[in-house]
């Protein structure tokens, strides 16, 4: 039985009924979240999204003189 896919609303009260009295149903909802969570909160996928925020707000930061790698002010010496 493929996982089924992600709802995007609250559940009518049908669905839930379905779902607490289809145990392959509620096992294949309990398997996909499970899929999901291992895949989304990977520590290397956390560690990659967390770097990309630091650069982006280190680079935003960076004066525009400074990213041609000058290690000066504009005319100093």
């Amino acid at each position: 039985m493929p996982a089924p896919s992600r709802p995007s609303a609250e559940p009518t009260p049908e669905a839930r009924t379905s779902l607490l009295t289809t145990p392959g149903l509620l096992a294949a909802y309990g398997t996909a979240a499970a899929v999901r969570a291992r895949s989304d909160y990977d520590w290397n996928k956390i560690a990659d999204r967390t770097a990309a925020v630091y650069a982006g707000v280190i680079s935003s930061r960076v004066p525009a003189w400074r990213k041609d790698g000058a290690r000066s002010y504009p005319g100093v010496a």
